[in-house]
């Protein structure tokens, strides 16, 4: 399990997170339908990982992409993703 991060972790993290999961989701831009495509760029502005809000925005259109299209690969975005601490109960 992750350690606490300190700020300049969690700066790091979004920073090397966001781009990453807007990338992927470019990648898999032709199973959006136009109003799924603004709902994926709007995510990607507001999300952040400061909690549970600001994270599920994230990772939302990324569901709706591994759910259009079932050969979506999602282990590069794991890799970032496992150094995510949990804070929750």
């Amino acid at each position: 399990m992750p350690k606490k991060l300190t700020h300049a972790e969690w700066r790091e993290l979004r920073a090397e997170l966001i781009p990453r999961v807007a990338d992927w989701i470019c990648r898999y831009d032709d199973v959006l339908t136009v109003r799924g495509r603004k709902f994926a760029d709007r995510a990607m502005v507001k999300a952040n990982l400061a909690g549970e809000v600001g994270t599920r925005t994230l990772f939302e259109p990324v569901l709706l992409v591994s759910l259009a299209d079932p050969a979506a690969e999602m282990s590069e975005l794991l890799e970032v993703c496992d150094r995510i601490p949990f804070t929750g109960d």
